[in-house]
């Protein structure tokens, strides 16, 4: 019994001082990843399976892990394409249930599938497997209801803004002014163009313009930026009124992209009249 007893004694004390396993999953080989990080369940895309043997992949699952045990939970929409009109207003409605929600669009690789994949199964095993479609509904009901506030964008509403005389970009062509130490000769493989956000409010008047987005010009030609902007800007100020864009049988405030083409050969061509975009509420 004496010697049972020493011998239980050194089996603990070396139980004891032997160094836990304190590997962090990032230092993990993929075969450990793939023990570490079980398949989450239940799967809500049957048709997809994450590879275990492909380290990107483990990286993905780890990450998401990761997050869900520091107490962050989020919603990539990884397989619907992402960005939805109502991005906004579902940030919001998940936060209310504490998701953050991090749309991730399109992606060569694929690789946030797994993160994704991860992640709405814990949402699934949380919360139901019709919940973020019923927060999808909710979001797009609250975009539709804040007409009256929201400054929306012509690909998002069912009817864009409309310039009823012509084309916009027409238009501005037309009057446009090219400086008299314009550089005309065409870029080799590609064109010269400044691109505009116009935002037309409810009534149909030009509320704000916008240069934020990109332009190109040639290196010859990139003194003539300021030039061009004030220019425009003054010959849209001097458009007079828009149809303004519908959504939902409202009347509402909307931002509208133009792209002025700068090369002479196009500029000097034919208007070219382009349907009127209406929105197909399939879509949504």
């Amino acid at each position: 019994m004496k010697y049972l007893q020493i011998i239980l004694f050194v089996f603990c004390v070396h139980a004891c001082s032997s160094p836990a396993d304190t590997t962090r999953p990032a230092e993990r080989e993929p075969e450990e990843l793939s023990a570490f990080l079980p398949p989450p369940k239940p799967n809500p895309y049957k048709f997809f399976k994450a590879d275990r043997t492909d380290t990107a992949c483990l990286a993905e699952l780890q990450k998401a892990q990761q997050d869900f045990l520091k107490n962050k939970l989020v919603y990539v929409s990884a397989f619907d394409g992402g960005f939805k009109r109502y991005d906004d207003e579902l940030k919001e409605v998940l936060g209310e249930h504490n998701i953050v929600y991090e749309p991730i669009g399109m992606n060569c690789t694929g690789y946030n599938l797994y993160y994704g994949h991860y992640m709405d199964s814990i949402i699934i095993q949380r919360h139901g497997s019709r919940f973020i479609d019923s927060m999808r509904v909710k979001a797009d009901q609250l975009y539709l209801s804040r007409w009256a506030t929201k400054t929306y964008r012509s690909f998002d509403v069912d009817i864009a803004p409309d310039y009823c005389a012509t084309q916009p970009e027409q238009y501005i062509i037309n009057k446009l002014n090219l400086p008299a130490n314009w550089d005309n000769k065409p870029m080799t493989n590609w064109r010269q163009f400044i691109m505009l956000d116009v935002l037309i409010d409810s009534t149909g008047a030009v509320s704000l313009v916008s240069f934020d987005t990109a332009s190109n010009l040639k290196k010859s030609n990139q003194k003539h930026l300021s030039y061009f902007k004030k220019e425009i800007t003054k010959i849209i100020r001097s458009m007079g009124s828009w149809q303004p864009a519908i959504l939902n049988s409202h009347r509402v405030k909307c931002w509208q992209y133009i792209d002025v083409d700068l090369d002479k050969q196009i500029a000097e061509s034919p208007p070219v009249t382009l349907p009127k975009y209406v929105r197909n509420p399939t879509a949504y």
